[in-house]
C-alpha cells in the first residue's frame, strides 16, 4: 500500500514493532510485485522476521463469490530467493508445502514456520526428524480457531521436553527477538 514505508518507521519507532506480516491473498497483491520484495529488503535491512501469511482460512470454507485463493508455492519461493538475507516465518501454511520450500527455507538466513493451520496428527514428531524443532513455532491462528488445540497437540506429542520447549516459546524467543523487551 503505499506510504507503507511510513507506517513501517512509525511501527518501529513508536510501537516497538518486532516483525512484518505480509498477507498477499486478502491484501489482493503478489510476491512477484517489487513492493512485496522491497518490503522483504527492508525488513532484512532492519533484521525483522517477514511473516508470509500463506491463507487465512481453509478456502472451502469461502462464500463461492469471496474465494480468496491461498499465495501458490512458487511465489513464496521466488521472495525467498530474493532475499536470501531475509528472516522468514510461514504462516497458515500446509505441511506439504513447507516441504515443497524446505530448500528455500534452508537457505534464507532464517527460515521457519508456525504450525497452526490444519496440522496432520504426525505433525510434530515428523516434522521435527525431517526439519529440527528450531524450525517451528506455536501458532494458536486465533481468532479463526481455538489455540488449544495445536498446544495440545505439541503437549501430547512423542518429543522431548526441550522439543516441545522450543517449539512453545524458545523460537519465538530468537525468531522475533523478545530476550530483554519489556514485556
Amino acid at each position: 500500500f503505499p506510504g507503507w514505508e511510513n507506517d513501517l518507521d512509525v511501527m518501529l519507532r513508536e510501537l516497538g514493532c518486532v516483525a512484518v506480516r505480509l498477507i498477499p491473498g486478502y491484501h489482493s497483491y503478489s510476491l512477484y510485485s517489487d513492493e512485496a520484495v522491497a518490503a522483504a529488503c527492508k525488513a532484512a535491512e532492519l533484521g525483522l522476521p517477514l511473516i508470509v501469511t500463506m491463507r487465512m482460512m481453509d478456502e472451502r470454507s469461502h462464500h463461492p463469490r469471496m474465494v480468496v485463493p491461498p499465495v501458490s508455492v512458487e511465489e513464496v519461493r521466488y521472495l525467498l530467493r530474493q532475499v536470501p538475507e531475509g528472516r522468514f516465518v510461514l504462516s497458515h501454511v500446509l505441511y506439504s508445502e513447507v516441504c515443497a520450500l524446505r530448500a528455500e527455507l534452508e537457505l534464507v538466513a532464517e527460515g521457519v514456520w508456525e504450525i497452526s493451520y490444519k496440522p496432520p496428527a504426525f505433525l510434530v514428531e515428523r516434522a521435527i526428524q525431517e526439519f529440527g524443532a528450531e524450525r517451528l513455532l506455536y501458532g494458536s491462528a486465533m481468532p479463526l480457531q481455538y489455540p488449544e488445540s495445536i498446544l495440545l497437540m505439541v503437549q501430547g506429542a512423542d518429543v522431548s521436553p526441550a522439543e516441545k520447549s522450543a517449539i512453545l516459546s524458545e523460537n519465538a524467543r530468537r525468531v522475533f527477538r523478545l530476550e530483554g523487551r519489556p514485556w
